[in-house]
């Protein structure tokens, strides 16, 4: 990893992050509408092709109940990946450039340390005694 990459993943977390909050709240409902009987193709590493069908999605962002359920269970992914790549990003600089001590000694390390495990790890990332 090039020191410019090292340096922009911090950034990647972010935008993505904000993307995500964003887009969501900007898209306008006819947008939704229009990708009904539509599909999404993703290409594997290996080549393959993955055609995925855009109606269920357009369906529950169709309704207000079901887009409210939707749209807060994706902004909870996003904290969580906040949380548990915004660590990693950090602790993966200090790696290459020898400063985990530094990191390390920081007051909120361990706190860190710790949300990111619960995010990771407890219940996608449900606080609980």
């Amino acid at each position: 990893m090039t020191k410019n990459e090292m340096l922009g993943a911090p950034n990647n977390v972010l935008n993505n992050f904000m993307f995500g909050l964003v887009m969501p709240r900007i898209t306008p409902d006819t947008a939704w509408q229009q990708i009904t009987n539509q599909h999404a193709t993703f290409q594997a590493p290996d080549g393959s092709l993955l055609r995925i069908d855009l109606t269920p999605i357009a369906r529950n962002i169709g309704r207000a109940e079901d887009r409210k359920i939707l749209v807060s269970e994706f902004e909870s992914g996003l904290k969580r990946a906040l949380l548990t790549e915004g660590h990693e990003v950090l602790l993966g600089y200090c790696e290459v450039t020898n400063q985990v001590a530094k990191y390390k000694a920081q007051s909120w390390f361990q706190f860190a340390r710790i949300m990111r495990n619960v995010a990771s790890h407890k219940s996608g990332g449900t606080l609980r005694q």
